[in-house]
């Protein structure tokens, strides 16, 4: 019986040394993007998961009606709201504020997953974002898991930067990351790094090749299509050059023919009957826009010369 005893308190010991040690579990707040485990496992750090544009990382349908975006570390705007980490809006414009940044708060919840409470500025609202540890994936995934309650907002995040101890502000640590298939130091493609300055970023050609290859295949035709309204407008105008030069030629060579053949009919010479021939045939070719043109400017020229020797 004494042994029965003994055996029953031993597990109820362990039993209650276990539910002390699991409900335990706190990680302490070093900022809106890091907590640190105090069973020493490690840092959990959300920065490099935040985009840097004043912009929400997630959008997610909430299947009520309204859109839910959540951006951990850095707050953005929507609506009249900033600072945000949460926020609900709808497709009429309508904005809510779910919780703000510097409202971050973290628990742990009874199966021993860290969770960052926010709340909105006026109180009236919160949110809370579970964090799924993944060592498995290469990818962050948030999930909306619903209204729990009136205005608490439930929503998971898996990632292995909510493992504590993976990441950096810039990615999964380098020791980390090798141990992981399919990751990449401090990627951008990948759903990891945005440094804390552009000048730290690393964007390994896997993630940016394409994108690099269509940027300088629209530069290329670009310039091929500058190049090649260059070269037409340069073809037409000499072509409208030569036409303006012929017009010319002609118009004096007409204008010359026209002179001689006034002057050989005044002074009676024996070309008239040979110039009366040619201006029959020239009467009938006249009759276009351009030779009558032509016939009325050597003939206003030849009335103008006529004044002169008259006066």
């Amino acid at each position: 019986m004494k042994t029965t005893s003994s055996y029953l308190l031993l597990h109820l010991f362990a039993f209650t040394l276990m539910v002390i040690t699991s409900y335990g579990k706190f990680c302490k707040k070093i900022n809106s993007c890091k907590c640190e485990m105090d069973d020493g496992s490690g840092i959990i750090n959300l920065r490099s998961l935040a985009h840097p544009g004043n912009l929400p990382k997630w959008t997610l349908s909430g299947g009520d009606g309204w859109m839910y975006k959540y951006n951990p570390c850095l707050g953005y705007s929507l609506g009249i709201n900033s600072d945000l980490a949460v926020g609900q809006a709808s497709t009429s414009g309508s904005a809510y504020d779910l919780g703000i940044q510097s409202s971050a708060g973290y628990n742990v919840t009874d199966d021993g997953k860290v969770m960052i409470i926010y709340s909105a500025k006026d109180g009236k609202r919160s949110s809370r974002i579970i964090l799924e540890c993944d060592r498995e994936t290469r990818f962050d995934r948030l999930e909306f898991i619903g209204e729990i309650k009136i205005t608490e907002y439930d929503m998971m995040l898996s990632s292995p930067c909510a493992c504590p101890g993976y990441c950096d502000n810039y990615g999964l640590y380098e020791n980390v990351a090798k141990n992981m298939s399919g990751y990449w130091e401090n990627t951008y493609g990948g759903k990891r790094v945005i440094p804390d300055t552009p000048q730290q970023a690393k964007y390994p050609w896997s993630d940016v090749g394409t994108s690099m290859v269509a940027l300088l295949l629209h530069d290329i035709l670009l310039i091929v299509l500058i190049a090649s309204c260059i070269i037409v407008f340069g073809r037409f105008k000499r072509i409208c050059r030569g036409n303006n030069h012929m017009s010319q030629q002609n118009t004096q060579h007409h204008c010359r023919y026209v002179k001689e053949r006034d002057d050989s009919i005044e002074s009676g010479s024996s070309k008239t009957s040979e110039y009366h021939k040619e201006a029959r045939f020239e009467k009938a070719a006249s009759k276009t826009s351009f030779h009558q043109e032509n016939e009325d400017d050597c003939e206003n020229a030849s009335q103008q010369k006529l004044i002169v020797k008259v006066e």
